[in-house]
């Protein structure tokens, strides 16, 4: 593989992960989905700059633990193919560990800047 020459071909590559991922990786999908409607309700709550850097960090957060989650998988795939291992398996459950760690920290996030707004709605 060759070393990216120049910023703009790194940008092109970049992109295609990113691409690739939300085409193939079903956590992905669900995360951006996800994603998208806080950012709908965080913007019809009117929320203020503060819960705005919490929210954005959050989300940025579980998309790139996400994203690393998933280039483990496939990295620990090429290397072991089809064939089980207890390392492989201990690799791909740390890497689903962390994507379930930032996710819970991410909703807890989220409760502590919706929830006092929206019991106020009611």
């Amino acid at each position: 593989m060759k070393k990216n020459k120049n910023f703009i071909f790194a940008l092109k590559n970049a992109l295609a992960g990113l691409i690739f991922g939300l085409r193939y990786e079903r956590n992905i999908q669900y995360d951006f989905v996800i994603a998208f409607f806080v950012v709908l309700v965080s913007g019809y709550l009117k929320i203020n700059k503060v819960e705005w850097f919490f929210v954005i960090f959050s989300i940025g957060l579980v998309l790139i633990v996400e994203y690393l989650n998933s280039a483990i998988e496939r990295c620990v795939d090429l290397v072991i193919g089809s064939q089980y291992h207890k390392l492989a398996k201990q690799a791909k459950d740390a890497g689903a560990s962390a994507a379930l760690i930032a996710a819970l920290a991410s909703a807890i996030v989220g409760l502590m800047i919706f929830m006092p707004k929206l019991i106020k709605l009611l």
